[in-house]
């Protein structure tokens, strides 16, 4: 919730941290504790002090603000694969959840009539892709895992207390008659949710996607490319890239996840919902969604009932 790994100056500094409200509410009986941790450096002139601890209950922000261990880490997950995968420790190819490897590539990929020829903005940058050729098989998995990351909502924000949440965008590369899927997950709380979805050919050019996440618990993601039935099929990835605040308005959005980026109008009577399977009203609405024609797909919707 708080750190600092820097030399501060021979002066006491003040410093503040603000607790999020659900470990606030939790049991009388169960309750919450505080630790404050100090960990030793390289050498002996390190020495650690505190002093005058006290506990308000006023909200208030991180002091110093680049005390945030959310603002420390996540954006430095962020990977541009400028020289090659290893320029990223943050991100590794997860063998427990896939059987091969996403490869890297500064050119074209070894399959004809599939893959880009550079990475996504025109230059002799590297990307990362998953090859389609043999020996793999159809629904083989090649799964690009990050480490563990810090929640994103955090009382200690300019927010004023307000879960600020992350936007996690890419660029994708999809083409070939043998395109199979690719999908994002956001891994919390020991559950796997995907986040973001595409399958077959997307055209021969690279193409952005994104998605939100706001959590109170640590989270992973990953990217999961999953073999079409053929060889000329690869995908690939590049500029992944993890910003504070919502994802910019997308131009397409199927509502399985979020409303992607779009915002209600504070102006109105009432707000869209979204909803899987029927609305809650007899006779009205649709069954499923458009876009998959399932139960479980999502699309948006406003109800009428006691309006």
């Amino acid at each position: 919730m708080w750190s600092s790994n820097s030399n501060e100056g021979n002066v006491w500094k003040q410093a503040q941290v603000g607790i999020l409200a659900d470990y606030m509410q939790t049991d009388r009986y169960t309750g919450f504790r505080i630790v404050m941790e100090g960990v030793i450096g390289k050498g002996y002139r390190g020495d650690i002090a505190i002093d005058d601890l006290q506990l308000t209950d006023q909200a208030c922000q991180n002091i110093p603000d680049y005390s945030d261990p959310t603002s420390q880490n996540i954006e430095l997950v962020s990977c541009q694969f400028e020289s090659n995968p290893l320029s990223c420790p943050q991100w590794y190819n997860d063998l427990t959840r896939g059987n091969y490897s996403w490869s890297v590539s500064n050119s074209t990929t070894p399959s004809a009539n599939t893959g880009p020829r550079t990475d996504h903005t025109g230059q002799n940058g590297y990307y990362i892709f998953a090859e389609s050729s043999l020996p793999y098989k159809t629904g083989d998995k090649a799964v690009f895992s990050s480490i563990r990351l810090p929640p994103t909502s955090s009382v200690g924000t300019n927010t004023g207390g307000i879960a600020k949440g992350v936007c996690v965008s890419f660029w994708y590369h999809m083409y070939g008659p043998h395109v199979g899927t690719l999908n994002a997950y956001a891994d919390t709380y020991g559950k796997s949710s995907l986040r973001w979805t595409k399958k077959g050919t997307q055209t021969n050019k690279w193409k952005q996607g994104s998605f939100y996440i706001d959590t109170l618990y640590d989270f992973l993601l990953s990217f999961e490319a999953i073999k079409g039935n053929g060889w000329s099929g690869d995908i690939a990835l590049d500029d992944v890239k993890l910003s504070f605040g919502p994802c910019a308005l997308s131009p397409e959005c199927t509502f399985d996840y979020d409303f992607c980026g779009w915002r209600q109008d504070d102006s109105d009577d009432f707000d869209w919902n979204r909803n899987a399977n029927m609305t809650g009203s007899l006779k009205t609405g649709p069954s499923r969604d458009h876009t998959d024609g399932v139960a479980y797909g999502h699309y948006a919707y406003i109800e009428t009932s006691s309006k």
